[in-house]
């Protein structure tokens, strides 16, 4: 074999080792797209799946057995006691703000494993996004979900109100 043909072998090997190169990053950046994407996903459906279980539950403490708020807003939990009450474990919350101290580590049907935190605040409604210090008849489920597989955590938040006549 001569000079001129081990030069362009040699090239035809750059060449090739090159494309191989080109052709494995595509296939790792598609598949990290993909499973992100399939993350996110069933992230979104847990956090469905939990948002949904507290709107099953009572709106508060003083409502659990259908009581009627005859003091008003008073008779609501102090927001700064919002969470679950003394015994109380997931999944046996009775009442909404209850999942204020969700806490969990899930993994999901595709063996990933999802962090899931809640947060429970009263909110207005002419300002369902700020805190409220004080009871109102409105609160807001915020639920936090995080995965190494996802590059960042998603909120997902649902407005839950105690029906008045006043």
């Amino acid at each position: 074999m001569g000079r001129t043909e081990m030069l362009i072998l040699l090239g035809a090997i750059a060449i090739f080792g090159r494309f191989t190169l080109t052709i494995n990053h595509s296939r790792y950046t598609n598949e990290f797209w993909i499973i992100q994407t399939e993350a996110q996903s069933n992230a979104s459906a847990l956090v469905a799946q939990y948002l949904d279980e507290a709107a099953q539950r009572a709106f508060d403490e003083a409502t659990i057995d259908g009581a009627f708020l005859s003091g008003g807003t008073a008779d609501l939990t102090a927001s700064s006691l919002l969470g679950v009450e003394s015994g109380e474990t997931y999944p046996n919350f009775d009442d909404v703000d209850d999942y204020g101290s969700l806490s969990l580590t899930v993994t999901g049907a595709n063996g990933i494993t999802y962090q899931i935190q809640g947060r429970v605040c009263y909110v207005s409604s002419a300002d369902p996004t700020t805190p409220q210090t004080t009871q109102t008849y409105y609160k807001k489920l915020t639920i936090t979900v995080s995965s190494e597989f996802m590059t960042s955590s998603h909120a997902f938040s649902r407005i839950f109100s105690y029906y008045h006549v006043g």
